[in-house]
């Protein structure tokens, strides 16, 4: 079905709604709802489609890369790019973390985060007052 879908989408070049990539692959029945958007979320951890913020789906921009947030010791936000440090503005995060996933926009700005796709961070140290 991964196979089938990353066809369509390369063949037809359009965008389409989670319902009608139901009805593209032929899933009727709800219980495979869950299973086909597990498998879209894979498929857009893999690069292979993106889905835009209003549910549309589509084959993922050139534009576009997946990459990981990391830190420097000066507390400052960057990825890699072709084996480069690529500094990140806070703006440019749009609410990401250090050890996040997210998806990369290279624009003529520069890059900034397009959307979080994994938060990955390890350990979450936070004070409680009562």
């Amino acid at each position: 079905m991964k196979r089938e879908l990353v066809e369509i989408l390369e063949k037809q070049k359009f965008a389409y709604s989670f319902k009608e990539i139901k009805k593209l692959l032929g899933v009727s029945k709800q219980h495979k709802d869950e299973e086909l958007k597990q498998m879209l979320k894979e498929l857009e951890l893999e690069g292979l489609v993106y889905e835009d913020k209003s549910g549309i789906f589509c084959n993922f921009p050139s534009n576009f890369f997946i990459a990981e947030i990391m830190e420097t010791k000066k507390d400052q936000k960057y990825i890699e790019y072709e084996q480069e440090k690529i500094l990140l503005s806070n703006e440019s995060l749009k609410g990401a973390l250090v050890f996040d996933q997210v998806i990369i926009a290279k624009t003529t700005k520069g890059f900034e985060v397009n959307k979080i796709l994994k938060k990955n961070f390890p350990n979450v140290v936070c004070e409680v007052k009562i």
